[in-house]
């Protein structure tokens, strides 16, 4: 409170320093930090469990200073990133990956790509089974009113999803198993070359699983579509 007051004091405003650039200030300042255990549990969502309150948002994280993606922080406390991807808004996660580039900072914990991809995965496919489940006796109620070709598409959705859900866990077996590959030739010293193909085809692998669940995610709201009541 001294340093804005007597700032202020220069140019005659000495309770604007008191009231503006130091109470509002700490009284912004404090709020925006306590948003962490009230906001980031109320508003946003939550991709790697639905069972933690703590949700993701990029509203959260803007007002906290990065701390808004607070459904993966609780899901893999380890990480020292708070915002899992480069683009996700977290400053320190940026600082503390710049400090480690420059050997200031070591042994920095990282949740691999292949066990992230699993939980949202799992999480996605638990969070399908009980929208089934809600769905049930309304598709019971409507399939009878639905025509034949109506039933041939939910079968065949189902199909998809079906192939869809075992090509994406081979995928993230797949990826597991590149991952280690990647990390043994760090190990035994490999040469640069070796090492960045390697890396490569992991990214690939990555890239690939998006886009696969993707494609996933959207089926599965087409397959779900397909059990909504006929309107009356």
């Amino acid at each position: 409170f001294v340093i804005p007051t007597a700032l202020a004091t220069l140019w005659g405003d000495p309770w604007g320093g008191v009231l503006v650039a130091g109470g509002l200030r700490t009284l912004t300042l404090l709020h925006a930090t306590w948003c962490v255990n009230s906001v980031a549990h109320w508003f946003g969502e939550r991709p790697y469990s639905k069972v933690l309150s703590a949700r993701n948002s990029f509203i959260t994280a803007l007002i906290t200073g990065g701390e808004g993606y607070h459904n993966y922080h609780h899901a893999f406390e380890t990480d020292y990133r708070n915002g899992r991807a480069w683009y996700h808004w977290d400053p320190t996660k940026w600082l503390i990956a710049s400090l480690a580039g420059l050997g200031l900072a070591s042994d920095l914990r990282r949740i691999p790509d292949d066990m992230v991809l699993r939980r949202r995965f799992e999480e996605n496919r638990s969070r399908f089974s009980d929208q089934l489940d809600n769905w049930g006796e309304a598709w019971e109620a409507w399939k009878d009113e639905v025509s034949e070709r109506a039933s041939e598409t939910h079968d065949a959705l189902q199909g998809h999803l079906v192939r869809a859900e075992s090509r994406i866990d081979a995928a993230i077996a797949d990826l597991r198993a590149k991952r280690n590959a990647w990390q043994a030739a760090i190990k035994d010293n490999r040469s640069p070359d070796h090492v960045r193909a390697l890396r490569r085809t992991m990214r690939k692998a990555q890239r690939s699983i998006h886009a696969s669940l993707s494609e996933w995610e959207q089926m599965m709201n087409q397959y779900a579509m397909t059990m909504a009541p006929v309107p009356a």
